[in-house]
């Protein structure tokens, strides 16, 4: 058997020569040394036998471990002048690494201990990196180890990390993370797949800076971005040395919103005892818990984040007033202010409230100046109760038991806005009033006629407003006296008489009709048939009586609109009224002037049945024919109404002196438009009356003085 064995190494070691590579030796009993050449194996002339193992090479080549064909590790001959990321001369001898190294940035270990999983680039590294372990991860890098500083004896441990590139969403900057893990069937962080990050490290994407995160930020899924941000939690002080306590610094921490911390000079706080501060504080000996103003006067702490409580120990208002009675039969009132005005004072004010945004701050969804509310009154229930009352033989210009104001500046934009809103919602017995104006005096009293009662006051003070309303009313309307509107001569300018009055109301036309109540349920519209007309007809002949409206839209409490904004017509049916009185006048002139021509008709007829040889036999029929009786005379006007022009189409039955003559509707005589000596046919005229305003007109055909009439009514575009 021994013979085999020897045989056996003596055939591999020949065989190892004859390769020129290595000399593989084993501790077989009675081997041979071999010639010092490459040497794996123990040396047999070793003066003691149980000196370690060596894996030798005394050329200056790398020792390579290789596992199914592929390297795992190497061993760096000695290399003094490398290369690596721009830095030059560096030593890399005897250095070992773990993994692969087969790209050209990352082929040979840079530190003493060099662990590469594929890794590609060698842009973190430095050239203070070798006492020490390097990690390549593909393009990432870490060196764990020592960093010489500072001369002879300075050696700083350091942790260090890499990134390849600029930061980018999906590839940094890479963060230094310090995760604890264990058992993974528990439930607790620490056993998930990720474990529990405690702190985590990551620079600015700018290199310049970087944050400290404490907390796991991995379940958060955000990155630190303060020096130290603390996740969660808080800090605790175990202790805090006595000798840095010092009463002569003038800065102290505070926290913002945000939980960052900030300094604030001792000087701008509301301390509230000693020096300048004026911090409302409780004040336990006063009664009913009232919070006071504390430490000296100062005029600039104004105290304007304080709540004060009285009654209240959790006051949430800047005054929380709370009463809860005893049994009493008396008045309990919440707050009153007396104030006892100076008589040369300007301006003297009970309670004066101002409510107002904060510059830059957003708007909040309703602003209210006062909100006064009342629950549940037996006999009456005032939301907010105004009495102005004057002592007897006191005099004032104004009394106002409550006023409001919506006051917009020029430049403020405002969708809708109430000098007083009233609102009145809920079931009732008797009456719901959103707004009740009542003003009132005994019959006892003696006053002058110049005094004004006025229940309600509604003013539009800007009348070059297009949409503008001094009341708006959406429901019926109820005037017991009234509606008085201005009429003084002295108020008005540019009078006119009002002409073709006539021929403007025949072409109105009235319908009958209901209202969209179902499709429009909030703006007010009665249910029923109606008589009346239509604003878009009436517009056409007169556009002033009518007017476009624009409603806005109704929002409740929290911003919703529950009525979208519309526009839609609306018409001044008392504007009509002058427009009929002007056509019945028409009307009366233009009977009295067809009477005194039935008259003279009349006389003519008479004349000639008595004398039937001598009179003149032709007939005249009235103005509605436009024909004569018994011949082929006629006239017609087409087309009748008409904007600008007409035609007049004639037939004469015989030759004569033919006239066309325009009376007015009261019967003046306007114009000769055709005059002239005509053979009998037919005939036309072209009659442009551009000039003529909008109304009613009579056309005379006259032929030898016979007339035939016929109406023209002329309107508005």
């Amino acid at each position: 058997m021994r013979t085999k064995n020897f045989l056996k190494h003596l055939f591999l070691g020949a065989l190892l020569l004859t390769t020129g590579k290595m000399v593989g030796q084993a501790t077989v009993t009675g081997n041979v040394a071999i010639a010092p050449t490459n040497f794996l194996g123990w040396d047999a002339t070793s003066p003691a036998n149980d000196l370690p193992l060596r894996v030798r090479h005394d050329g200056n080549w790398p020792i390579e471990w290789y596992t199914s064909a592929l390297r795992r590790m190497l061993l760096t001959p000695t290399i003094t002048t490398a290369t690596i990321n721009g830095y030059t001369n560096l030593n890399l001898s005897g250095h070992v690494g773990i993994g692969t190294f087969n790209t050209m940035n990352v082929d040979t270990p840079f530190t003493y201990l060099h662990i590469s999983n594929n890794g590609n680039t060698a842009t973190g590294y430095r050239d203070w990196m070798r006492a020490g372990m390097y990690v390549s991860d593909v393009s990432d890098g870490m060196y764990v180890g020592t960093k010489n500083d500072a001369g002879f004896d300075r050696r700083d441990a350091v942790i260090n990390w890499s990134d390849n590139l600029e930061a980018a969403p999906g590839f940094g900057p890479d963060a230094l993370r310090m995760i604890f893990t264990r058992d993974n069937t528990l439930t607790n962080s620490a056993s998930n797949l990720d474990g529990l990050e405690l702190m985590r490290l990551v620079p600015d994407t700018s290199g310049n800076e970087g944050f400290v995160g404490i907390g796991d930020f991995n379940v958060a899924t955000v990155n630190p971005d303060e020096r130290l941000d603390i996740l969660d939690r808080t800090i605790r002080i175990r202790r805090l040395i006595p000798d840095y306590n010092n009463d002569t610094l003038s800065r102290a921490v505070v926290v913002d919103g945000n939980g960052r911390l900030h300094w604030r000079r001792i000087d701008t706080w509301p301390i509230g005892s000693g020096g300048s501060g004026c911090e409302w504080a409780m004040n336990p000996g006063s009664p009913n818990h009232v919070y006071t103003a504390v430490g000296g006067a100062n005029a600039s702490c104004p105290d304007d984040s304080e709540n004060v409580g009285i009654g209240n120990s959790n006051p949430t208002a800047k005054l929380d007033i709370r009463r809860n009675p005893v049994a009493s039969t008396g008045s309990e009132t919440g707050l009153r202010v007396y104030t006892h005005g100076n008589d040369q004072g300007n301006l003297n004010m009970g309670i004066h409230n101002v409510l107002q945004r904060a510059s830059g701050a957003s708007a909040a969804l309703e602003h209210m100046g006062v909100l006064s509310v009342a629950y549940d009154g037996v006999n009456k229930n005032y939301g907010m109760f105004g009495t102005a009352f004057m002592s007897n033989g006191q005099t004032t210009a104004n009394s106002t038991g409550v006023r409001g104001e919506s006051v917009l500046q020029t430049g403020s934009t405002v969708s809708t806005a109430h000098g007083v809103y009233g609102y009145s919602t809920g079931k009732v017995t008797n009456a719901s009033y959103g707004v009740y104006g009542f003003a009132h005096t005994t019959p006892s009293d003696t006053l002058p006629n110049t005094p004004r009662y006025v229940g309600v006051f509604g003013k539009v003070q800007h009348s070059n407003v297009a949409n503008r309303w001094a009341a708006y009313f959406e429901g019926k309307g109820f005037l017991s006296v009234g509606p008085w509107v201005y009429s003084d001569a002295s108020l008005k300018a540019d009078i006119e008489p009002i002409e073709g009055a006539m021929g403007l109301l025949q072409q109105l036309k009235p319908k009958t009709y209901r209202f969209q109540v179902a499709e429009h349920p909030n703006i007010g519209l009665p249910d029923g048939s109606h008589m009346g007309l239509l604003a878009q007809d009436v517009e056409e002949l007169i556009p002033g009586v009518v007017e476009e409206v624009q409603r806005p839209a109704d929002v409740d409490s929290t911003g919703v609109v529950t009525t979208e904004a519309m526009s839609f017509k609306a018409m001044n049916y008392t504007a009509l009224i002058p427009l009929v009185i002007a056509a019945v006048k028409e009307q009366q002139t233009t009977i009295e002037a067809q009477g005194a021509q039935i008259a003279q008709l009349q006389q003519a007829l008479a004349a000639c049945c008595s004398n039937p040889n001598a009179g003149d036999a032709r007939m005249h029929t009235g103005e509605e024919e436009g024909t004569t009786e018994g011949d082929a005379r006629k006239l017609s006007i087409a087309p009748n109404p008409f904007h600008e022009q007409t035609t007049l189409y004639y037939t004469l039955e015989k030759a004569g002196r033919a006239q066309l003559l325009v009376n007015s509707s009261d019967g003046k005589q306007l114009r000769v438009l055709h005059e002239a000596t005509q053979q009998a046919g037919e005939f036309q005229h072209v009659w442009n009356t551009t000039e003529l305003a909008p109304g009613l007109y009579y056309v005379t055909l006259l032929l030898d003085g016979e007339p035939v009439v016929k109406k023209a009514v002329k309107v508005a575009r």
